[in-house]
């Protein structure tokens, strides 16, 4: 059991979903030789990869979490930039890509939700307590109907270096 357990139904109901920027942003880095492969580490319910499948042959969408997964995936990796850096795919930078959302009450409970610090299973027979009382913090903080979040995506891109390269679409 991981710490994300018992979370995937609300994380595939309440995540938001990607940017479209950001569902661009690997098809235009990417290398066009095929086949066009992309990892997906941290997937979750595989949002990322599922905006991504029609640009990209060979996506694989990597979980700690067997459950989360929208499709059968391999066994979590870290995902660290300096792991990546002390890989075969040595060569990685970092794109920023900032987002501003709205969100209801509902959204913010059921992203909670999705979290393994909030997991429904946590609360037991306090669970309603738990969504009064968000319900409640959260009220004096909405403008308009609803709740403003910017934050941000960071994309790590990692290749091999040339002299590492197999021709395959393997970059």
């Amino acid at each position: 059991m991981t710490v994300f357990a018992g979370t995937s139904a609300h994380y595939r109901r309440f995540r938001p979903g990607i940017p479209v920027a950001l569902a661009a942003f690997p098809d235009q880095t990417a290398p066009t030789d095929r086949p066009r492969r992309l990892l997906d580490v941290g997937t979750g319910p595989g949002l990322v990869v599922q905006a991504l499948l029609p640009y990209f042959d060979d996506p694989i969408a990597v979980d700690a979490e067997p459950g989360a997964l929208l499709r059968p995936g391999l066994d979590a990796a870290p995902s660290d930039q300096a792991v990546l850096g002390a890989s075969d795919f040595s060569l990685v930078t970092s794109t920023v890509f900032p987002i501003r959302r709205q969100w209801t009450v509902a959204q913010v409970i059921g992203y909670l939700h999705s979290t393994p610090f909030a997991a429904p299973y946590l609360f037991g027979d306090c669970r309603g307590a738990f969504e009064v009382a968000v319900t409640d913090a959260l009220a004096p903080l909405i403008e308009g109907g609803a709740l403003s979040e910017d934050n941000a995506f960071t994309v790590h891109t990692a290749r091999r270096p040339p002299h590492m390269r197999t021709g395959d679409g393997d970059e």
